[in-house]
């Protein structure tokens, strides 16, 4: 990446979405000669990368080299405007066709093939967010209503009726203050969120952009921290047709808006089942789901669960 170096110097001493100050180391990533490092919340279980970027630098990063750097494209090619079709069309796929769909917002709609589709499907007006300058281009050659932030597209032709985030919201930095920002200044009074996600319980989703891995549970307290009900959760692997198509790679979540709704307490973490559950799905990816649990696997399992409960016992 010419002229732009990556450094993560933000570090984080409490979890982003219950504010807990114990926490774990739990895996990291090496990419772009740096090593990214991740810690477990033990209240939440929320895992999180800490340190990070600062948001100056993310928001240079998103603009003009992620997609260069991180994905390896320069501009869209036909492979992954397929791709993205095929997942916007699982996505959507839960969503109510009802006809109470008649504005939508996709934030990181990248070449705009998102926005295509739910055209098509939903029969609604759609409006883009893509940060990149050369994906946004590429879906404004398409005749497509694109921009850049929230900020520039302040709220033109007025509310949305649903706010579309495919493997967004992992890259944010305040997960629960996006999503009430969305409620409040972006959202009809009863609108609703898609949100899919990384499902860090199956797949090892360290990256560099990758502020915050969800597990189904912990994606479903951000929905709720942020004033939205849960309509509807799906595990999945779509759009992938290769040897993970059976592992449950995915969480897609259907939000919608209640008026009144106070946010429920969080409560905490069921941290050990989930650590066994997530080296579970690794170990399938490694040696096939038929064999039987590797010594060393059932070690490391133990190890974590011995460094958990020592945790929780300070508290």
């Amino acid at each position: 990446m010419a002229g732009f170096e990556l450094q993560p110097t933000q570090s984080l001493g409490r979890c982003p979405l219950c504010q807990h100050r114990i926490l774990l180391p739990y895996g990291s990533a090496w990419e772009f000669g740096i090593r990214w490092r991740y810690r477990l919340c033990t209240y939440c279980g929320l895992v999180f990368q800490s340190p990070r970027l600062t948001e100056a630098q993310s928001a240079e990063f998103y603009q003009t080299h992620y997609w260069a750097a991180h994905v390896g494209l320069e501009k869209p090619d036909e492979a992954i405007i397929t791709y993205q079709k095929r997942r916007a069309e699982h996505l959507l796929s839960l969503v109510p066709h009802e006809g109470v769909i008649h504005r939508l917002m996709d934030v990181g709609s990248a070449t705009g093939v998102a926005l295509e589709a739910a055209r098509q499907m939903l029969g609604c007006e759609v409006v883009g967010i893509e940060p990149s300058d050369s994906f946004r281009a590429y879906g404004q050659k398409q005749g497509l209503d694109m921009h850049p932030s929230l900020e520039a597209w302040g709220e033109q032709g007025g509310r949305v009726d649903l706010v579309m985030m495919s493997h967004v919201l992992e890259h944010l930095p305040d997960p629960v203050a996006y999503l009430t920002r969305l409620r409040r200044e972006v959202l009809t009074p009863e609108g609703y969120i898609l949100i899919e996600v990384p499902n860090v319980l199956a797949q090892l989703c360290y990256e560099a952009p990758h502020l915050i891995c969800f597990s189904p549970r912990t994606l479903r307290a951000v929905f709720e921290q942020s004033g939205f009900r849960l309509v509807k959760l799906k595990v999945h692997a779509q759009p992938r047709q290769d040897r993970y198509r059976s592992r449950p790679l995915y969480i897609a979540a259907l939000g919608q808006i209640t008026p009144g709704l106070p946010a429920p307490l969080l409560s905490r973490a069921p941290l050990v089942s989930e650590v066994i559950q997530r080296q579970y799905h690794l170990l399938r990816g490694t040696v096939g789901s038929r064999n039987p649990l590797p010594r060393r696997i059932g070690k490391r399992i133990k190890a974590v669960g011995r460094q958990i409960r020592k945790a929780l016992n300070r508290e």
